[in-house]
């Protein structure tokens, strides 16, 4: 069996990531395996800054309307009343030496226990891909830092969430190359297959049949290049419906098997 689980959690310099996170990983991965699962993933999000408020559509993302004030400290899971709770206080900046120190320890203790539970530790690009936002570094904003990362640790369990969306928007990306530099490294645990408007410094979120990326011609390529995880929607622009989620999902997941090879 395969499974997916979304821990999604800010490797923050500030935060005491060598008594909490690594722990946390390394009981989610044991878990897992404990339950039967054979393979399956751990998504991690190097830098939790945003500049957008969850449940509100996306707007269009411009230099001169990111919001750089002080990043809340706050536990993050995604979606949820833990996320929108009161921060009491702000994170202080961080530098790119700090990002990538911790990103390196994290990967070189996690790594052998997931090799050896069959698990993949996916790291989700900085959405929006902006390198500095609210005071602090942003490692993953760019193919170049998606290589970077790779290179930390050699090991099969050091993989990408790719999430099609968020590379999609990154300043001169080619994502058709970008899909297929990753996808035939192996190094993708999994994708979030969604489209947008165009790149920064301007962009939307879009149906994922109404963006700038031929979404056919994207799933070609990871099949071309050895791709056989696991697809996913992600999310999509806010409906006026009752349930504009489940609307908006099932449309999306519609979509993505018509057009599978």
């Amino acid at each position: 069996s395969a499974s997916s689980m979304a821990w999604q959690r800010s490797l923050h310099a500030e935060m005491p990531m060598e008594t909490e996170n690594t722990a946390t990983a390394l009981r989610y991965s044991r878990s897992a395996n404990s339950a039967g699962t054979s393979t399956g993933s751990v998504s991690y999000i190097a830098e939790r800054a945003r500049s957008v408020t969850p449940g509100v559509p996306a707007s269009p993302a411009t230099a001169g309307k990111v919001d750089h004030s002080p990043l809340p400290s706050r536990r993050f899971w995604f979606n949820t009343e833990i996320e929108r709770r009161s921060a009491v206080d702000v994170l202080p900046p961080t530098t790119p030496e700090q990002h990538w120190a911790r990103l390196k320890y994290f990967l070189e203790n996690l790594c052998p226990v997931a090799e050896k539970y069959g698990m993949k530790l996916c790291a989700h690009p900085d959405d929006p891909p902006i390198e500095h936002l609210k005071g602090t570094f942003r490692p993953l904003t760019s193919v170049e830092g998606m290589r970077k990362l790779l290179a930390l640790v050699d090991s099969p369990a050091n993989c990408l969430e790719f999430c099609q969306g968020t590379v999609s928007t990154m300043r001169g990306i080619d994502i058709y190359a970008a899909i297929e530099e990753f996808a035939s490294s192996g190094r993708i645990g999994y994708v979030h297959f969604r489209n947008t408007s165009g790149t920064l410094p301007r962009y939307s979120e879009v149906f994922i049949d109404d963006g700038y990326v031929d979404m056919k011609r994207a799933m070609a390529i990871y099949k071309r290049c050895g791709f056989d995880g696991t697809v996913v929607p992600d999310h999509t622009p806010r409906l006026d419906a009752a349930d504009w989620w489940e609307t908006g999902m099932a449309f999306a997941l519609g979509y993505i098997r018509g057009i599978m090879p």
